[in-house]
């Protein structure tokens, strides 16, 4: 891993630490400039890992994609008047997330060049996150989609919480593969991060920044950098 990578892996450490401290006191410019750079910072600390790789690792590559999107999602959020399309910009994040996490546990893992197929745990893995966003669902999401009905974004609101359900059932297929931890936590944390926001949101209209949304969303990031970083070799030491 090269210095530089490792240099803006611990440059969003600083910035999400930074940025926890502002979230409830300021919404000036420098908000801006420590929310967007968590994300910017950790697709820079894999784009550079992965171009130090004699071949691509495509896996990599998409969850660089995927924190592009939660960029733009970050910087639309921070104006309240484009909550949907900030919604949109995550929701193209799960997607891409998604289909990667998808893919890459059906290929089989790089280290053991298995055959493609249904992962080893697999089926277990769908059942417990099935089991857990069930349970989301009827918690939490039904009252989100009825509650976003008065602002008109019921439908997006129901999308998105399709879309980042199956992102974590997309996690769970890793729960016997290589790093496969990381990102099942990074989903979760995603998961429950967007529930708070959610909640805030349209339930209880509370319009003040909260540390607890922003703390699980940048271990959320942080999780699917490593599994990325993971992805180009970084290590195979590492679970």
């Amino acid at each position: 891993m090269p210095v530089v990578a490792v240099v803006c892996l611990i440059l969003a450490g600083v910035a999400a630490i930074a940025d926890w401290i502002l979230t409830p006191r300021t919404e000036g410019t420098w908000r801006w400039v420590t929310k967007a750079s968590v994300p910017a910072l950790l697709t820079a600390s894999v784009v550079l890992t992965g171009l130090t790789r004699p071949h691509p690792a495509w896996a990599s590559t998409l969850v660089a994609g995927a924190l592009c999107f939660a960029l733009l999602g970050d910087l639309l959020l921070l104006d309240r008047g484009r909550f949907m399309y900030g919604a949109l910009a995550f929701g193209g994040a799960q997607a891409v997330l998604t289909v990667t996490l998808t893919w890459r546990a059906w290929a089989g893992p790089v280290q053991r060049g298995a055959e493609p197929g249904m992962p080893e745990g697999g089926w277990i893995g769908l059942l417990v996150a099935g089991i857990v966003v069930v349970a989301g669902f009827f918690a939490v999401g039904l009252r989100l989609i009825r509650a976003a009905h008065r602002d008109h974004l019921s439908l997006v609101t129901t999308v998105y919480i399709a879309l980042i359900s199956t992102m974590v059932l997309a996690a769970s297929l890793h729960v016997r593969q290589p790093g496969g931890w990381w990102v099942i936590g990074a989903a979760l944390l995603f998961y429950a991060s967007d529930a708070l926001l959610g909640w805030k949101q349209f339930v209880s209209r509370d319009q003040a920044h909260s540390v607890a949304v922003m703390v699980t969303y940048h271990l959320a990031l942080f999780g699917f950098t490593w599994w990325a970083l993971l992805q180009s070799g970084v290590t195979s030491a590492v679970m």
